[in-house]
């Protein structure tokens, strides 16, 4: 397959069909809409959507009373349960849609009434913690100042020594008394009686030992009796709470209608962000975008009802097209891999069928396990067929994972690995094979990567060698296809005529065909320079590139050293659980040999789980990195231009359901 062929649409409508119009185009999902710019002198201008904020405000609303469900009632989605099908009639009822927005009023209402006792409760908790201290004093906390007695409530510090408080406080104003209520890590709470004639001194007194004034407000009476109304308050703010989050919990069999109404909203968002980027007038509109070739008679008939003007036109030379990979379901998973460097240019080509056998290759030989690549298979086809991802990478990250653990089940065959040498440590340790046993029969365990490395990394050059000259073979074809026949001769044949006489002065000793290389080259990498010396400097540099590509193939050695190191690591954890196990096999009575059995086995089973789910988590990253690593460096390099745009086209997006007949984010 290959990039999708896209035309530039430009329509002329009237204002009264706006809305139609678009939900039309956003059923198909096929019409990118461009943000089209005023031309001047024409009454065409911007009009904002002012219906976007109403349903920006519904969303939120939705939202809102899902989250609440969630929290006030353990009411929420688990990842593995499967997304609801719903038909599109049903997804797109207004009916459905403003009961489900009524609901969510009464969730959200009920929830502001809970975060309303909630905030009282940590009022009168406050409230509890302020006046918990003044309690032994027992006295009223609302008292105002008399004639002839003056009373303050304050706190100072944890390290004043409040005997010495009181020492200066009598030597100095003898009218003057200050009791100890409480104290903590913190503070001292302590309540001062004087005559107002020494309430100066007094203060001066208190002053110097830091003392800070408390004040009450909204408090009667003595602490004891404040406290107890508050406590009072709290349990029947928990009953009222208790009652409102069972209110709550009787929404829960309508989550499926909030989501459904979640995701509708979310449609309506998508389509008023359109509107926005439209221009009209009072009477007419003007839409301007992209449309996928295939798609453009399917959208002709829909818009055939319509009084409007539409043109298809091919792009030209200045604009820039947005890009459409369009592949076979076995080809369509490495889309992860190239949108993780970056889509190509509309002129370049698609990327993926030439990625995907290499990618699948390597990725096997370096997870190379039967049972790893077992596990990466079940764990696909149950995400896939289970949970039906549908995120923007999600939807390619499973079978992406499916298709590699494939490959590594055939490179595991050829490796003779099962959970790395599991086969053989069983039988030595339990069934009396001897030390160095190795099953092998058929194609399994073809080549031993410990016994067998310089063949492996053989191999792994070898499949390098193909790769870049795959590349290099891509790089020739574009160059042959954009008009330039002699730069695909003299930027790729010269290095192909090096290679090949390389090969034939190690093979057979005769080196002109090696000397005609590097003089195709010398003679025609500088040939852009404007002067002759130029040209011949551009050209006998060129040969520094030999070292590049030397670089680029010993690059395929980790394809032998990954493999390599996952298969040891997990070959120690069966050594370790071998070891374990079989350590208490040593005995003739059959009742110690039986126990022994037993917790040998059980250690054995503890150490290859940890061991081996630790070791196949670990290799799964490093060999999807090392593997995307190698077809973004090494053969990205070689042919590939990156910085497309990725088509975006005005499409029904839904997060919580399944929509029969339409293929959502696909």
């Amino acid at each position: 397959m290959a990039i999708v062929k896209m035309r530039r649409v430009k329509l002329l409508a009237l204002q009264t069909d706006r809305t139609a119009i678009l939900s039309a185009l956003q059923r198909e999902g096929c019409v990118q809409i461009d943000e089209s710019m005023p031309v001047e002198g024409s009454p065409l201008v911007r009009q904002r959507s002012g219906e976007l904020s109403e349903w920006r405000a519904r969303q939120s609303l939705v939202k809102s009373a899902l989250d609440s469900l969630q929290k006030l009632a353990g009411v929420g989605r688990s990842m593995f349960t499967p997304r609801p099908e719903v038909e599109l009639e049903r997804f797109l009822s207004a009916e459905h849609l403003q009961q489900a927005l009524d609901i969510a009023e009464e969730i959200c209402g009920v929830a502001r009434k809970i975060t309303a006792l909630n905030s009282e409760e940590g009022r009168l908790n406050n409230r509890l913690a302020t006046l918990s201290p003044w309690l032994p004093l027992n006295i009223p906390l609302d008292i105002r100042p008399l004639e002839s007695l003056d009373i303050s409530f304050g706190v100072i510090p944890a390290q004043a020594s409040f005997e010495e408080l009181e020492t200066v406080l009598a030597s100095e104003a003898e009218l003057a008394q200050a009791f100890l209520s409480d104290a903590d890590a913190e503070s001292q709470y302590i309540c001062v009686m004087c005559h107002p004639s020494v309430r100066d001194t007094a203060g001066g007194v208190l002053k110097s030992f830091g003392f800070s004034r408390m004040t009450f407000k909204d408090v009667q009476g003595s602490p004891g009796e404040n406290i107890a109304l508050a406590e009072k308050r709290l349990g029947e703010l928990r009953w009222e709470r208790e009652a409102l989050t069972k209110g709550v919990a009787d929404f829960a069999t309508r989550r499926e209608d909030l989501e459904l109404a979640c995701d509708a909203i979310s449609m309506h968002c998508v389509r008023e962000e359109a509107a926005g980027r439209l221009l009209a007038t009072d009477t007419a509109f003007y839409l301007e975008g992209w449309i996928d070739e295939p798609s453009v008679e399917r959208v002709t008939q829909r818009l055939s009802g319509f009084a409007c003007a539409t043109e298809f036109a091919q792009p030209s030379g200045e604009d820039e097209p947005p890009v459409l990979l369009r592949n076979s379901r076995l080809i369509r998973p490495f889309n992860m891999v190239t949108k993780m460097y970056g889509l190509p240019k509309y002129s370049n080509i698609d990327p993926n069928p030439l990625i995907a056998p290499f990618y699948a290759i390597f990725f096997g030989m370096m997870f190379a396990d039967i049972a790893y690549g077992a596990v990466l298979l079940a764990i696909s086809l149950f995400v896939s067929k289970k949970l039906k991802p549908k995120g923007p990478m999600v939807r390619y990250m499973f079978p992406l994972m499916g298709l590699c653990g494939v490959a590594s089940m055939i490179w595991g065959v050829i490796y003779g690995s099962f959970f790395a040498d599991i086969i053989e440590r069983v039988a030595m340790v339990y069934f009396g094979a001897p030390e160095g046993f190795v099953l092998k029969f058929g194609p399994y365990k073809m080549v031993d990567p410990m016994q067998d490395a310089v063949v492996v990394l053989l191999i792994a050059v070898a499949l390098g060698v193909i790769h870049l000259i795959t590349g290099m073979a891509i790089k020739f074809y574009i160059l042959c296809r954009d008009g330039k026949p002699l730069d695909a001769l003299m930027d790729v044949g010269s290095w192909w005529l090096l290679f090949a006489g390389i090969a034939v002065l190690v093979l057979a000793g005769f080196p002109w065909l090696m000397v005609a290389g590097f003089a195709a080259l010398i003679l025609t990498q500088g040939r852009r320079s404007k002067s002759i010396p130029g040209k011949l400097f551009g050209g006998i540099a060129s040969l520094y590139d030999l070292t590049g590509y030397l670089s680029d193939i010993l690059s395929y050695s980790r394809l032998m050293a990954l493999g390599l190191a996952g298969g040891v690591l997990g070959s120690v954890f069966n050594t370790m659980g071998g070891m374990l196990g079989g350590a208490f096999l040593g005995t003739e009575n059959p009742v110690l040999w039986f126990i022994g059995f037993i917790v040998g086995l059980a250690l054995f089973i503890a150490i290859f789980a940890f061991g081996h789910t630790f070791n196949m988590a670990v290799n799964v990253i490093g060999t999807y990195v090392h593997a995307a690593r190698l077809q973004y460096i090494e053969y990205f390099g070689k042919f590939y231009d990156s910085g497309g745009r990725e088509f975006a086209p005005l499409e029904i997006g839904a997060k919580y359901v399944d929509i029969k007949g339409v293929d959502i984010n696909g």
